[in-house]
């Protein structure tokens, strides 16, 4: 997935965003690695050349989605055939009551770094300090 393609499809990964970079090599093509990220499980999937990162745990009963069949840009949960986007996380297929019952997982947009996945986060949200508010911000009342 290029930067550009990645941004059309993550818009909350646009502008400013953190690399990290993991100590576990990219896999091969039609394969697929778990890595820790601060605090994220994400499942990382090589389609044709092309890297793909979700939520490692299915929603429905956290089945590691890396164990999944990866095809046509979706990736099966190998419990009970739910699918998820590789893109953008969406729920994509399934049994009936449980596709339509179940959540999306986050997609996150990963990158090869000399060998290694990088996964690209959102900015770290900012602690905000009630003495120096944010402006339009309202500060809770005090006690």
């Amino acid at each position: 997935m290029t930067t550009e393609q990645a941004a059309s499809v993550l818009p909350h990964l646009t502008g400013s965003f953190r690399s990290v970079r993991t100590a576990t090599p990219v896999p091969a093509p039609g394969s697929s690695a778990h890595v820790e990220v601060e605090g994220h499980a994400i499942a990382v999937f090589n389609v044709g050349g092309n890297l793909y990162g979700i939520d490692s745990a299915c929603p429905h009963r956290g089945c590691p989605l890396e164990k999944g069949r990866a095809e046509s840009g979706q990736v099966v949960c190998p419990w009970h055939r739910l699918s998820f986007d590789l893109t953008t996380g969406a729920v994509a297929g399934g049994p009936g009551l449980l596709r339509r019952m179940s959540k999306p997982v986050t997609a996150y947009r990963v990158e090869s770094a000399d060998g290694f996945v990088t996964v690209l986060l959102p900015p770290s949200p900012r602690t905000v300090d009630s003495r120096n508010p944010v402006p339009g911000l309202t500060p809770a009342l005090a006690a």
